[in-house]
């Protein structure tokens, strides 16, 4: 079966796409790059069967494709190296090889110990990422072939898919593919569309870039209900913690089950709740998103995900939490607010959808 993608069903186009996926198929899906066929990474059987329409040795190691760049660490162990590079390509087309995270035990082809993981600039692929987990996927061709640029033609050569995702033509390079996973070497195994120049570039650039934290007026904060109570000399030690970030649409600010570390002040755009699949909430400019990660690292009940382009100021749960011991009334209070909106979590977990200002 294939499907047309157009601007107005990406939402309806994922969420049949991670249906599938998670009935165990095998869904054709266009990347920024070129189309790949890809298998829900944590389903073994869904893993062989991409090797199986391709022809491929199953022992050659398959990608992952994640939601957004703070997925990496659901999936692997980084590298500073790894680090810098994933902030200045993702989402984009480089393919980073590292030191799989402990938890991370898919069956992926290759050794157990590395995994090639990359966030793609397509709100699509992240989207179903977010709903289902990381993807694995590998270019839609036969073993060694051209991949097809035009669905008609991937459908004859791969046969049997679940579903193929219509985007016209996709002609462009494939990701580049670096390894990472010896501590901070660098080896370039595959250049293709980041060139090497931009890699060497991006590193020595950013070596200065990661440590200027970006400076946020105290007057942003107080215009967060969050904050209210909070002295200015207090808000001038937040404003040093946090960062000024920005999401794209469909960017997964923060993930259904997984420990929180990082919370975030909505400053532009807006935010959808979703319990499961269901739609809970929308969240409005001036909100606190993530702030129950101030209180534990327990999973959270919910996923959060950028309905557009978003502005965020994302604070260190850890680093805030330190700053909090040094300011008892601050904490006290702060304090008191998660504890109340922790009894309101399945009141609102439970509701319509809504808007919250």
């Amino acid at each position: 079966m294939v499907v047309l993608l157009a601007a107005d069903n990406v939402e309806a186009v994922a969420q049949q796409c991670a249906g599938l996926l998670e009935a165990g198929e095998t869904v054709v899906l266009p990347t920024d790059t070129v189309y790949g066929v890809a298998a829900l990474a944590s389903q073994e059987q869904a893993v062989d069967r991409l090797a199986e329409l391709k022809g491929r040795d199953p022992s050659k190691p398959i990608a992952v494709l994640v939601a957004d760049p703070a997925s990496l660490d659901t999936v692997a162990q980084p590298s500073a190296t790894a680090r810098r590079l994933a902030s200045a390509f993702w989402p984009g087309a480089l393919t980073l090889v590292v030191q799989r995270a402990p938890g991370f035990t898919a069956k992926l082809g290759g050794d157990e110990e590395t995994v090639g993981v990359r966030c793609p600039d397509s709100p699509l692929v992240r989207r179903i990422a977010a709903l289902v987990g990381p993807l694995a996927t590998t270019s839609a061709n036969l073993s060694g072939q051209p991949t097809p640029e035009v669905v008609g033609d991937i459908a004859e050569t791969l046969g049997d898919v679940g579903l193929i995702v219509d985007a016209g033509r996709l002609g462009g390079l494939p990701s580049t593919v670096v390894d990472c996973s010896r501590h901070d070497d660098l080896r370039i195994l595959r250049e293709a569309a980041v060139s090497a120049d931009d890699l060497h570039s991006a590193l020595n650039e950013s070596a200065g870039e990661l440590a200027m934290a970006a400076t946020i007026g105290i007057d942003e904060l107080k215009s967060v209900a969050f904050f209210d109570g909070f002295s200015d000399s207090h808000l001038e030690r937040v404003a040093a913690l946090v960062q000024d970030v920005a999401a794209e649409p469909g960017a997964l600010l923060i993930d259904q089950g997984r420990p929180g570390q990082v919370c975030y002040v909505i400053a532009e755009g807006k935010a959808n709740v979703f319990v499961g699949r269901e739609h809970v909430a929308t969240l409005q400019p001036g909100t606190m998103v993530g702030e129950m990660a101030l209180i534990d690292h327990k999973p959270r009940s919910a996923s959060v995900v950028a309905e557009g382009p978003m502005r965020l100021l994302a604070l260190n749960t850890d680093a805030f939490r330190a700053l909090l011991d040094e300011l008892p009334e601050a904490k006290t209070r702060v304090l008191a607010l998660l504890e109340a909106r922790l009894e309101a979590t399945a009141a609102v977990n439970a509701a319509p959808p809504v808007e919250l200002d």
